[in-house]
Parts: C-alpha cells; structure tokens; sequence
C-alpha cells in the first residue's frame, strides 16, 4: 500500500497514562503521525499525479484533524518513533472519512469504507527491535489488521481516483497480510452475504514486489496501538480482471437514475408509456432482490384517475343585426380544461381582464366593481395587466389565473366565460392551448377560449381590440367595463374527461426473526418514493421556461434518486433479521396529487388489505442534491419516537440533520399521516432545476446519495426490530404570533381528498386542534360554500381562503351522510 490517511481526531489517552491534564477532559493531545518523526538518510519525493484528488466528508464545525501516514519504508530507513499506549476516541465522537488517491500513478481504485460500529477495523502493529538503522516495513503493521466481531462494513461510492498505469500489474500481498483464514475465507464470506470485501478481506497489491521487506522473523514482540478512531480508510484495487469487479452502493445508484431519468422513460408521466417502462424496471428490480410481490397477480398495482380532458367539438355562434355567424374549429374557440359541458346563449359584457382582488388583500381592483353580469356572457383578457408594475403587479398576477376568473364570474352570476388573448399580450391573439387538468371536478360554468379574431368580430367595427386592451393595461382600478351591444351568442362546448390507469409497484419482505406473525397478521413497516415525474411538462406543474417547452421532464432527483435509495436500502436489508414486514412502495400519481399512494392508505382498512397493520411509513423525496452535509428530515413530529431514532441513525454517518415536525406536507408521506400512521421524509431542497427539463441524472450527488441510503436503512432497520412499535403522535397547528394577520393565508386545518370526483371539497380528515375539528368537521364531509363562495373544487376553496380574515368566524356549508348542514369555523394566521 502507497498510502493511507488515518482519522486522528481528538484522541483522548487515558488519564493515567497522560495525566492530570487528560484526565481534565482537554484533548490537547492528538494522535501524531506514527510515521512522521523519522530521520531519513535521503528523502525520495512523492510522486505526483495530475489527477490526484481528496474528498473529506465531514461534520461542520469541527476542529482540523491531524491525519497519521502509513508509507512503505526500506530497511535503511530509521526506526519510527511510536506512542506505547492506548489512545481512545472521545464519547461524543462523529465520523470522519477522507477519500483519497494514491501517491503512485500505478493505483487503480479507491474504495474508502464506512463504519457500522465503532472501532470497526482495529490495526495493531509488532514493532521489531532492530538497530537504529531499521524500519518497521508493512508486513509488521498489517499482519494483525483484524475486524471485531458482529462489525458490518459497507463500501462508500469514490468513484476512480487515479488510473492505473497501463500495463502494470501488482503481485498479491504477502501470506502474512491476509486475513487468518486465508483470502478464501474472506471472499467466501463476502460472497454469501452478496457485499464486495472490504477492509483487510480484500487484497491490497502493492506496486512492485521490491517495494516490500522480507517478512520479519518470529521473535517475542508486544503489541503497538497504531490505530484507535472511528474511521479508517483503505485505499484497494479490485482483480486485474474488470469483468469482476463488485459494483459499488455509487455505482448501483447511478444506474438506477440513469435509467429511470433517461428520455426512453418520456418523463414517467402517469398513465403512459413511460410511467409503464418505469414500472417494469422497478418490477425486475424487485424480483433480482428476492422481494415478493405484494400483490398474487405480480408487482403492478393499478387505480384509475382522471387524466385530462378533450374539446369533442366546441362552437360558437354570434348573432347581430338579425344574421349568423358560425364559428368553429380549436383555432377560433375551444374548451377550457375545467370547462362544464353544455349549451349556453346570452349578452356579452366585456369586464377588462376579469380579476376581483379579495378586501383582505388591502389592494382595490374590481373588474367588476360598475358591471352586471347574471345572466350574461363575460369576455376577459387572458393574463393581468401589462403595463402593471412592483407590488400591484405581484398582486394582481397572483389572482390572474384562468380558474380564478372563472370561479369568479360564476360567483357573479354569469352564464359563461369566454377568455381571449390580447394583441398586447404574449401569444397574442392565439387560442389557450387544451392543457392537462389536475382537478377531476369542473368549474361549475362554460368557459371557453377564442381568438382575437374572433374577440375583435365580437366587438364590431366601432371598437378595437388593441385600443380597448390598453385602456386596462395601466392597472387603474377605476376603468370600467362595458357592455357590448348589439351582440347575443350561443356557446356549445362539449368536454369529455378521459379517464387513464395508473400503477404502483408494490413488493415485500416478510418478517423473518422467530416468533414473528406472517400473514395479515404480521405488522408492516412502510418504505417508499413516487417514481412518476411530468412527462412534457403536460400537467400544468411544469417551470420549464420558454425555451424548454415541450421537452422531456427526466426528474433524476424529482424522484428518480428517492426510488433509487428505496432499492439500495431494500438490497441492505434483505438479509436482515425482521420482526415485522417490510413493504416496499413505488408510488405513482404523487405529481397529479398523491393519488397512488392515497389508493394504497384508502384500503389499509379494508378486510381484504393487502398488508397487515402499517406501524411507520419512511418515505423519500427528491434526495440526491444535497448542499453543505445537510439532510431535511420532515413529519418528524408524528411521533416522539423519531428524534431518538433518528439521533442513532446519524451517529456514525454525520448528517447535519434539519429536523421538521409538520407532517402536512405536499408528497405521498401525507397519505399516511391522515391515517394516523407515523411518517417520516427525506428531503435534501429545491433547486433551480425543480420540475424543468434539465433536472438531468448527471447533477445528481451520488456520494451524498449514498449517505442518505446509510441513514435511510439504519432508521428503517431500527423500526423493523424494535418489540413494540411507535406511537403516533398528533400534530396540534402552531399559531403565529404577531406581524400582520390579515396578510397572511389562512389557515382551517382541513386536509382534502384529491383522488375522488365529488362536486365540493372532499375532505379526506382534519387536522388535531385545528379550526376543522373545533367546528366539528371531519374526513368524508364535503364542504360546498365557505362564507360567500360557492365550493365546486379544490381551486375554489383555496381562492375563498384569500377572502377570509383571521379570527374572524365563517359560516361553513357542508354534505354529511347526504345531509346539508353548516357550521361556524374560525380560521387562523398560518405559520
């Protein structure tokens, strides 16, 4: 071996053995190099390398730490100068790991290890008495490289450090360097348990065979402590044979995202063919770890959602001065998405840009402050006002969206909604495109998009549509709009929702320590990650810019590095000892809004569920850019038992943990929590690549991705072997104190059910102590008015939270068991 750096941090000798002053508790002391006091006769420089790298992976604010160097030395080199005593780590220790190439060009490989217990790999050296003139030569310090009993090592992803030298092959250690049983011993050990060797189970070639003295003779020696810390790292090269290389937990974890965030995957949209070519890797997966399906028929669970909506016909026709005027085609009018279907005719009123800022947000724009629109027909422009600038500008956008002024003209009384673009505007004067609907209920009136050719035949010959754009282009709340006289239509839209099939993929580790239940009556334990993404960015949830449109959204970290960890996790834990199952779940629909995993959590009571009682769910979201050795771990408060479990996890992996309690949060963790299980998520932060085309598979961490599978599968394996499972624990809402109440966004404490089509909102449960429950809500009510806005859907009830005011109550219209009833609820200010 050239080279190999050794954690030398905080090294605390025993108290007799240094003194008052260590047994003070002040580390002064650190480990020397063991090496570095040496007298050389003549010094021979390192040899450099061009590609030569280090990579510490480390716990901020910690101090610097010394690193001892082993080095190959000749037989006339001095004698080393060496500490005769124990050094011991300090309690409160943290993992350190270095990753580093060779001196010598001729190293191939450098594979650093991970400890799973302190004291993993214990390296004692026999000094020799030689004469002064001698030096201990490496046969003396690795012969006695020994692993403690029950310790688990795992490889740690570095990537090729250094090439090797072509050409060059290195003879295998001397006999005396193997380990006791020989190098079979180690490999067959390896081999059953399915883990390259690690440590001194793997052979460590050296670069020439003169490099190394001649064994020592066996003579009475004692034993030299060369090594005491909590991380060693050995630099080894695998067989001259690359066909038998054992691939390493980087390796592994790149390939699934490579493949899963490839353009063949079309961006895993649920529903096409891409979410099914995902599906079936995972699958084959699954079945090469020797997971069962969950499921008799196979991997593949199905559910059935509302994928989007098709235009099968949409027409207008215009009459004035006694004549018609037909107009079809999806160039001049066409549905809008959440549109009802259905027949319509009436007057037209022209209302500007349509946008009525709620009173709560202290900004005074009424489109319809001067109009009358029951039983009429409202034009708008499409967007907010172009010429709007700051503050009024971030105001009236935030209330510019198409359902928005749809829910707001139906509030009015108008009949339909035709919505057109400007000549002023971008895409002037070209129809909305049919784009995806996440809503599965519509609207609750026609809507449709025309032309500005058509928005400018509408108008006549007296007025223009450019002309008429800009008079409200300068966001003065006290331009009014007009009547268009003369002018009656009758608007036919025809929408029909089509309807797809999505699919988990679903598998199980049965519990397998003595004495555990099988069947539906063993308890389960719950990993998992949603593996869908936006396909083209269809769905409407895209942030692709305008020189990305239409390009495949591969989502390597949103959630191709989740299920890539999900798989890692599951290969560390098959051999385990399990007391409950282990289930394990690839969710799709979790972009349209959870709807596989709510299919999965919606049966969990059912008699014939297909896992017994679920004790956790861990689930992991968007994992593989992590910055600065921070680790979010989110829903931390749905029970007392995750901070100390948790703590445990990272003792020897070193996260800088940002620990979250709320359990309400947008990925498929919330399913569970609704139905009171214990959830926990992983999340390493948004980035500038969130849901856009170049969230690519090559900006993925995979050193850092691996740390979150070591922590992952310690938190996992801890839940699977604990006697008694966790408890759940409620999250009462925390109230936010001070500032300006009447800005911030309300809160009820309702949790809605996305995955039903119901006209309403659809509550899937409440939150504990929040206004819903105090006002006697509950999971099944639909909510269809809140305060004066009629509920048709989601959109409209999150609209209806900008008009309400903080502790000001709010009559509440509900469906229970088919009954109407009302209530009072008092919203809050949000944190």
């Amino acid at each position: 071996m050239d080279r190999l750096l050794l954690d030398a941090r905080r090294l605390r000798p025993r108290p007799l053995a240094r003194g008052a002053a260590a047994a003070r508790g002040r580390p002064q002391l650190l480990r020397r190099a063991v090496h570095h006091a040496r007298r050389r006769k003549r010094s021979a420089p390192a040899h450099p390398h061009r590609r030569l790298r280090r990579r510490a992976l480390l716990l901020p604010r910690r101090r610097t730490h010394r690193l001892a160097t082993l080095r190959h030395l000749r037989p006339d080199r001095r004698r080393l100068e060496h500490e005769t005593r124990w050094q011991r780590p300090e309690a409160d220790h943290r993992l350190r790991c270095d990753v580093v190439g060779s001196l010598r060009a001729s190293v191939g490989r450098v594979h650093p290890l991970r400890l799973e217990q302190a004291r993993l790999l214990e390296l004692r050296g026999l000094h020799r008495r030689r004469r002064g003139s001698q030096g201990a030569g490496p046969c003396d310090h690795h012969r006695r490289l020994r692993r403690p009993a029950r310790a688990d090592a795992r490889w740690w992803s570095a990537g090729e450090d250094l090439e090797p030298a072509p050409g060059r092959r290195r003879p295998p250690l001397h006999r005396r360097m193997e380990p006791p049983g020989g190098p079979r011993s180690a490999r067959r050990g390896a081999a059953a348990s399915g883990r390259p060797l690690t440590g001194s189970s793997a052979r460590l070639p050296t670069e020439t065979r003169t490099m190394h003295p001649r064994p020592p003779r066996r003579h009475r020696s004692r034993p030299l402590p060369m090594l005491l810390g909590l991380a060693l790292l050995a630099t080894a090269v695998t067989s001259t044979a690359a066909t038998n290389e054992s691939p390493t937990a980087g390796d592994l974890l790149r390939g699934h995202v490579e493949v899963l965030a490839a353009d063949a995957m079309e961006g895993r949209l649920t529903g096409t063919e891409g979410e099914r070519k995902a599906a079936e890797y995972l699958s084959k997966q699954l079945a090469d770890l020797g997971v069962k399906p969950l499921r008799q028929d196979g991997y593949l669970s199905p559910f059935e959602f509302t994928s989007g909506s098709r235009d099968t016909g949409s027409a207008l026709i215009a009459r004035r001065d006694g004549e018609d005027r037909s107009f079809v085609g999806a160039d001049v009018v066409q549905a809008l998405s959440f549109s009802d279907s259905g027949t319509v005719s009436g007057e037209l009123v022209f209302a500007g840009y349509g946008i009525r800022v709620p009173d709560s947000a202290d900004f005074g724009y009424d489109s319809y402050a001067t109009l009358d629109v029951e039983d009429k027909i409202v034009v708008v422009l499409r967007y907010f006002p172009e010429d709007a600038e700051g503050e009024a500008r971030a105001t009236l956008a935030r209330y510019s969206g198409p359902r928005f002024k749809a829910m707001t003209a139906r509030q009015l009384g108008a009949k339909a909604l035709l919505m057109v673009t400007g000549p002023r505007s971008p895409n002037a004067g070209e129809v909305m495109p049919m784009t995806f609907d996440t809503a599965i209920a519509g609207s609750g009136i026609v809507a449709a998009s025309v032309s500005g050719a058509l928005a400018q035949e509408l108008l006549g010959a007296d007025r223009s549509l450019e002309e008429v754009q800009r008079g409200f282009d300068d966001a003065n709340p006290h331009v009014a709009g007009f009547a268009i006289d003369g002018v009656e239509i009758e608007l036919t839209v025809r929408l029909e929702r089509e309807k797809s099939s999505g699919h988990n993929v679903l598998g199980v580790l049965p519990a397998n320590a003595t004495g555990s239940a099988v069947g539906s009556a063993a308890e389960s334990v719950v990993v998992g990650a949603h593996f869908d993404h936006l396909g083209r960015g269809d769905g409407g949830n895209s942030l692709a810019r305008a020189d990305e449109t239409d390009a495949v959204h591969n989502g390597a970290d949103d959630n191709a590095s989740g299920t890539a960890a999900v798989l890692e996790i599951v290969r560390a834990l098959r051999d385990q000892e399990r007391r409950r199952d282990l289930v394990v779940a690839f969710w799709s629909g979790e972009e349209l809004g959870l709807l596989g995993a709510s299919a999965f959590v919606d049966r969990l009571d059912d008699e014939d569920a297909p896992v017994g009682p679920v004790t956790a769910y861990v689930n992991f979201d968007m994992v593989g850019r992590a910055r600065d050795n921070r680790l979010s771990v989110q829903a931390v408060g749905s029970s007392d038992a995750w901070p100390g479990l948790l703590e445990k996890a990272n003792l020897l992996v070193g996260w800088d943990l940002q620990l979250q309690e709320d359990p309400y949060l947008p990925t498929d963790s919330a399913a569970f929590h609704r139905a009171e299980i214990p959830t926990l998520n992983f999340f390493t932060g948004a980035h500038e690549d969130y849901h856009r085309p170049t969230d690519d598979a090559h900006l993925i961490d995979y050193g850092e991705l691996g740390r979150v599978v070591e922590i992952g599968e310690r938190v996992v394996r801890g839940l699977l072997g604990e006697e008694e499972r966790i408890a759940f624990t409620p999250v009462a809402p925390k109230r936010q104190q001070g500032g300006d109440r009447d800005s911030v966004r309300a809160f009820t404490g309702t949790i809605p059910d996305y995955a039903t089509e119901v006209s309403g909102l659809l509550l899937s449960g409440v939150i504990a102590g929040g206004p819903a429950e105090e006002a006697g809500l509950r999971g099944g009510d639909v909510i269809v008015k809140f305060g004066a806005q009629t509920i048709a859907n989601i959109y409209d009830y999150t609209y209806a939270l900008d008009a309400v005011k903080i502790d000001q109550p709010v009559e509440v219209e509900y469906v229970r068991d088919g009954e109407r009833r009302s209530t009072t609820l008092t919203p809050r200010a949000r944190n």
